[in-house]
């Protein structure tokens, strides 16, 4: 899995099938993806039919696109997800098949659903992306740009809390967040099924005692680059200055030409994009940060760092809705010289970097392994469908009998 909505998926899939639930999986994918299939996800599936990922415009006809979306209620956004063929292929399974639920990858994927359905439906909610617009605002020194998202941060929000109000039940991925929605969406059914890491795929390295202080993360994503930009441009320098050799290496897939550009002109800066399986780099590592300035949900880089007994060093935005002990299990500073300083006394103590990142590792297997997400399943699943007041309890739904989600 290549990045933190893909892991959250396929735990939930394989959660599922542990239940005894077989699963259609409908999906988009990109053209290497239809060619040569995830085996994994046949075996994991009753059912696996891929769509065509919609293709991206050019540059300067999304931008014309953008620009006459502006005069429209409904947000760009989802206009980037809408397929025709995922449209019929949905009509075709709800029409052949007797489901027990439909589980929607969150919000802009909704826009592929039939209007009305009959059968449950269950909104996977890895973040609130109304919330990210906002931050991002707050950050962006382009007046025009900030108009721009202010007003489809708008639109954005809309359609958010119409489809938590649509759905028969919300699947958030912290209490942060069920809190969150609850409080916009008081009719609401919201649950917390948590981001988690399948521990036993995790086998800890020996501390590393070197200088390579490494961030994972999704390069296509603003908020990923955003972070990796921060980190070089405001804490990098304060940590060279008391660690001269240094190393700060930046993971993640599709990262774009201008901030590969942007990277590469910095000394001891290094970009690995593509990386095929990222705990062969987080074994490597001495140090992890998440210097993320924009962003919701959860992070499941955090989990991937903890479960490798890597110790983290992450902005409040970064940690948001995990419930690690500050100073025991990550260290949590928004001031980049205290950012950098908190990373440069974890270089040079390797007890404490152990220490820590064995205590990291023990919330994940507490809090957030594949058991706690199957309890969390189980939870909600009882409570989402049944009789007409929905007030089955998490024990009431045959976990033996085949259902189709």
């Amino acid at each position: 899995m290549t990045n933190g909505q893909r892991i959250r998926n396929h735990n939930l899939i394989h959660v599922l099938k542990q239940e005894g639930f077989d699963v259609f999986l409908l999906a988009f994918a990109e053209p290497n993806e239809m060619a040569k299939p995830d085996e994994e996800l046949h075996s994991l599936c009753a059912n696996v039919k891929l769509i065509p990922m919609p293709r991206r415009t050019g540059r300067a006809r999304e931008y014309f696109t953008r620009i006459l979306n502006i005069f429209e209620r409904a947000p760009y956004g989802p206009r980037r997800f809408r397929s025709k063929f995922m449209a019929a292929a949905i009509q075709t399974a709800v029409r052949q098949h007797r489901f027990e639920a439909i589980i929607c990858d969150d919000v802009y994927i909704a826009t592929n659903l039939p209007k009305n359905l009959s059968t449950p439906l269950l909104l996977n909610k890895h973040d609130l992306t109304y919330e990210i617009m906002a931050r991002y605002i707050e950050k962006e020194s382009n007046f025009l740009k900030r108009m721009y998202v202010s007003l489809e941060s708008r639109k954005v929000r809309r359609l958010e809390l119409a489809e938590c109000n649509r759905a028969s039940a919300v699947l958030a991925c912290s209490t942060r967040d069920k809190n969150l929605i609850q409080g916009e969406c008081p009719e609401s059914r919201v649950f917390v099924l948590p981001n988690v890491v399948d521990m036993e795929t995790y086998t800890p390295e020996a501390d590393i005692d070197g200088n390579m202080v490494l961030f994972v993360g999704s390069l296509d994503w603003l908020p990923n680059r955003d972070a990796a930009e921060y980190f070089v441009d405001q804490v990098f320098p304060f940590l060279r200055k008391s660690h001269p050799d240094a190393r700060f290496v930046v993971a993640g897939r599709f990262p774009p030409p201008e901030f590969r550009e942007s990277l590469a002109r910095v000394p001891g800066v290094e970009l690995i994009a593509n990386v095929p399986d990222i705990r062969n780099l987080l074994a490597r590592s001495t140090v992890c940060v998440v210097p993320l300035r924009i962003g919701s949900g959860t992070r499941l880089k955090i989990l991937e760092a903890a479960a490798m007994c890597r110790p983290i060093v992450s902005t409040r935005i970064g940690a948001e809705g995990l419930d690690f002990v500050e100073w025991q299990e990550i260290i949590l500073e928004d001031d980049p010289e205290k950012f950098a300083r908190a990373v440069s006394e974890l270089l040079t103590d390797a007890e404490r970097r152990k220490s820590m990142g064995q205590a990291a590792r023990d919330r994940v297997y507490r809090q957030y392994g594949l058991p706690a997400l199957r309890d969390a399943v189980r939870m909600a699943l009882g409570n989402s469908w049944g009789d007409e007041g929905g007030n089955r309890g998490a024990s009431s739904y045959p976990a033996e009998k085949e259902m189709r989600a």
